[in-house]
């Protein structure tokens, strides 16, 4: 940290510096509404712990894999032998369902792991550091001030 932001957060009274929690999220059982026209992304799928460093890329990843899915939903080179062909409405809801179905386990895995290496992480960084400062608050001590 520069000398100026080391400044300012050594003047910071202790007792202003709060910490906030970051937990984690249990997968959910799908990303789609009830009625299967409104469909999570990102962090309202699938936020998790910071630790991996994984949200904004999964979230990408996610975005692409909802267009590949829509896309694929409306693709007329598919081998469809309905007779009755399928409304836009009803190729949309298709393209969000195949998204949650296809891209929700892999989320769910990364999520697990997020969750479990940020805890893990985080319980045995916040016991180092709480250790070797006596009990002070860590942001002092994390930022060698």
């Amino acid at each position: 940290f520069s000398p100026h932001v080391k400044n300012v957060l050594k003047a910071l009274p202790e007792s202003a510096i709060f910490e906030r929690a970051i937990i984690g999220r249990i997968p959910a059982s799908t990303w789609l509404s009830p009625g299967g026209r409104v469909v999570l992304l990102g962090d309202a799928a699938h936020g998790m712990h910071p630790t991996l460093g994984e949200g904004c890329n999964q979230a990408l990843g996610s975005a692409a894999s909802l267009v590949r899915a829509i896309v694929s939903a409306f693709d007329d080179n598919d081998d469809n032998t309905c007779t009755i062909a399928p409304t836009t409405s009803e190729k949309l809801m298709n393209g969000l369902q195949c998204y949650d179905q296809n891209r929700r386990p892999r989320m769910d895995w990364i999520l697990r792991l997020a969750n479990w290496y940020g805890c893990t992480t985080s319980t045995s960084s916040s016991s180092s550091s709480s250790s070797s400062s006596g009990g002070e608050n860590s942001v002092h001590t994390l930022l060698d001030l």
